[in-house]
């Protein structure tokens, strides 16, 4: 039997708070380093609608003040390497987080429901994926072969386990596809 996940999970947010301080993370005064109109944004709890695909820089950006996206959110085939969304609280659509060869850092760190289902995929440079609050998938109860698949992320370690876990212990009863499963994590 290998570590809990729950200590990978706790890793994770120690690595999430190490890695986000200094440039583009977080500021001497603790809060996110983004510009007074994200921020204004978050407080207003803006809503954008629609799908929302990012592959640049600029694409997170506009999304950053982002409490709910209307729609799907789709990081696939991008050159991004670090992804952070501090206020994004849900997702009405699908998350699919595929085929990032560079990604390394991906934190949502206040969502809570995704209404489609969650699939992170394929990202061979992803060390970190930060979803502490996440609870709910597939909410809308969509026809998928998985609500949630975490397949072929081969340095996330036992970060998909701790969320696998996390969910189960918030009552999600749909399923998750780990492939493949790391021998040294167990649920």
């Amino acid at each position: 039997m290998g570590p809990s996940p729950l200590i990978f999970a706790s890793i994770a947010l120690t690595t999430f708070l190490a890695c986000s301080q200094g440039a583009g993370g977080l500021t001497d005064a603790g809060g996110p380093d983004v510009d007074a109109a994200v921020v204004d944004n978050a407080i207003t709890g803006q809503r954008c609608e629609g799908d929302r695909r990012l592959a640049s820089a600029t694409d997170v950006d506009q999304i950053a003040g982002c409490v709910v996206i209307g729609g799907n959110l789709s990081v696939t085939g991008s050159q991004l390497v670090d992804v952070r969304l501090p206020w994004l609280e849900a997702v009405e659509g699908f998350l699919t987080v595929s085929g990032n060869p560079d990604l390394d850092f991906f934190a949502i760190p206040s969502l809570a429901t995704i209404g489609g289902y969650l699939d992170v995929s394929s990202n061979d440079n992803l060390g970190i994926l930060f979803l502490p609050e996440l609870g709910s998938v597939n909410s809308r109860r969509l026809t998928a072969a998985q609500d949630v698949l975490f397949s072929n992320n081969p340095r996330i370690g036992c970060q998909d386990q701790a969320i696998a876990t996390q969910l189960r212990e918030k009552g999600f009863k749909g399923s998750i596809r780990i492939d493949p499963e790391n021998p040294l994590c167990s649920e």
